[in-house]
């Protein structure tokens, strides 16, 4: 019932079923190592020129976050957008 903004006549389960990296696998979450954290810097310096363009989730912020945490910033900011 409290999974977006609306009336939901349900309440709205999910999961996460979380995976270890791998190569040629989709990252989940970053990798946090020196090469990761110089390419991220030089993307968030973009980012600041560049309005347009939004980053979000965990590897758009490069954070980990709880899935209730990246779904309340994702809803925030599209309140903020419209």
């Amino acid at each position: 019932k409290h999974f977006e903004y609306g009336r939901q006549p349900h309440t709205v389960v999910t999961y996460e079923y979380p995976d270890s990296f791998a190569p040629g696998k989709e990252p989940y979450y970053p990798v946090n190592d020196e090469k990761n954290g110089k390419i991220y810097e030089a993307y968030r310096q973009l980012a600041l020129n560049t309005p347009d363009v939004l980053f979000g989730g965990r590897l758009g912020r490069y954070t980990y976050a709880d899935m209730d945490d990246t779904v309340a910033a994702a809803l925030k900011l599209a309140c903020q957008i419209f």
